[in-house]
């Protein structure tokens, strides 16, 4: 792993590891206590995780949010303790306020525990077993057939699934190292990606197509890239496609949930092939897609359950089966198509559609460079359409509508259409569809296109 400019091993951390256990076990004691862990350091926080997840429940927290939001974050997993740094972090500031305040709630088991996106709601803590953790990072890293010789470039927040498992987990377990750095500094990115020559990627379709605006407008290279993948939502066909043709490298779209973490369904490497836009086959876990009395369907659109080894204990239903939420189709060879949340589905006079739909066809449009379709509410109709476009070139709204005519039926065609120059997503760079509206009034730098 690369931090401040060395490249630590498993082994090396392993090392750190046992010396942070010796220090914290007088403090601690002999557990199981619920930490909170909170630090953009990606070797602190890992060997901090190998030091003490064995006897305690370790909760990955950012370190940088509100106090508001740490109290809200503390009602579903209230710390014995906070491990964090630097000094002076609004993590640390909070924590001193709270001195004194007795967690509650039952005794942690010893694990993982990161916290959901929130994007449906108020965050809730996923908690995952040692083994589940090491199962889904070694599954992404056989899966990817990934090495020694391979070196992951880090874009997402270690605090979640995306971050801690698949990017900095992984490929140490195989053997090779990852380099962390976020895309908020462009220039020093690409001095990592010049000295470290990253072979692979994973992170999420808002991040990939930042990378890929940093390719394109600031001459970003990636010299030793053989591999990108996304899991935190599916890439649309037309990203799928100018990802794979700026880089040179095979794109994969992959599925995983913080209480499925690693991945439940992947895209083959090549050779294979799979088709544009899917999510592919179960990899990790057993896939079913059910209508709302629990019949397995194929070739129609129902709920993702999911069942298997690495999917958390408290997620799962008496019948071992997780009801993800997520709408998708499953087709006769098994391909799995994610259309989306289903808390997402657009009402329009008693009609619903995933919002994706309307989103893919914008992106055919040469002169959109990203959309997020989103509802609005409506008195008459329940919900109507909303569209946020970030464009590359001029279009007008009625040249934008007569191209969704022409592929989509009149009640998905938007009814408000913004230009924005981002769409606005939280930290994990998940889009807030049902907020959309609401953030897009909020910004000061969005239009009706003409």
């Amino acid at each position: 792993m690369a931090a401040a400019g060395r490249a630590w091993s498993m082994p090396e951390l392993a090392d750190r590891a046992a010396g942070i256990a010796r220090a914290l076990r007088p403090r601690l004691g002999d557990g199981p206590r619920r930490l909170w862990l909170a630090t953009t350091a990606a070797d602190e926080l890992l060997a901090t995780v190998l030091a003490v997840a064995g006897t305690h429940s370790c909760v990955l927290v950012d370190p940088d949010l509100t106090p508001y939001e740490y109290d809200t974050l503390a009602a579903a997993a209230p710390p014995a303790a906070v491990l964090a740094g630097p000094a002076r972090s609004p993590v640390q500031t909070w924590a001193q306020r709270r001195a004194g305040s007795a967690p509650g709630g039952v005794v942690p088991a010893p694990g993982l525990g990161l916290f959901t996106s929130g994007t449906t709601g108020r965050p809730t803590l996923v908690e995952l077993t040692v083994e589940q953790v090491v199962a889904a990072a070694r599954g992404v890293a056989g899966r990817l057939r990934l090495g020694p010789g391979d070196t992951g470039l880090a874009l997402n927040e270690l605090n979640h699934t995306l971050g801690f498992v698949t990017t900095l987990l992984a490929p140490l377990l195989a053997g090779g190292r990852t380099v962390v750095r976020g895309l908020h500094e462009p220039g020093p990115l690409g001095v990592v990606t010049a000295t470290y020559r990253p072979t692979w990627c994973a992170s999420s379709p808002t991040l990939f197509r930042r990378l890929l605006r940093l390719a394109d407008t600031g001459g970003l290279a990636m010299p030793g890239i053989r591999l990108l993948r996304a899991s935190s939502a599916p890439l649309t066909p037309v990203l799928q496609q100018r990802l794979g043709e700026r880089f040179g490298a095979p794109v994969l779209n992959a599925y995983a949930m913080t209480e499925a973490p690693g991945e439940i369904a992947s895209q083959p490497l090549p050779p294979a092939a799979s088709r544009p836009g899917t999510v592919g086959w179960p990899t990790l876990c057993e896939v079913s897609v059910r209508d709302a009395a629990g019949r397995e369907l194929t070739g129609a659109t129902g709920e993702i359950w999911v069942r298997g080894p690495t999917v958390a204990h408290d997620a799962r239903g008496p019948d071992g089966w997780l009801r993800t939420g997520d709408l998708g189709i499953r087709d006769a060879g098994g391909e799995l198509n994610l259309i989306g949340r289903s808390d997402d589905v657009i009402n329009y006079g008693g009609k619903k559609f995933a919002p994706q739909e309307v989103e893919a066809v914008a992106e055919l449009h040469p002169a959109v460079v990203e959309a997020v379709a989103f509802p609005v509410h409506d008195d008459s109709l329940g919900e109507k359409v909303g569209l946020a476009v970030v464009l590359g070139a001029d279009v007008s709204r009625r040249e934008l509508r007569a191209h969704l005519l022409g592929h989509l039926s009149p009640g998905k065609i938007p009814q408000m259409i913004r230009s924005v120059p981002a769409i606005p997503a939280n930290r994990r760079g998940k889009v807030l569809r049902r907020r959309m509206a609401q953030l897009l009034a909020a910004l000061p730098d969005t239009r009706e296109l003409p």
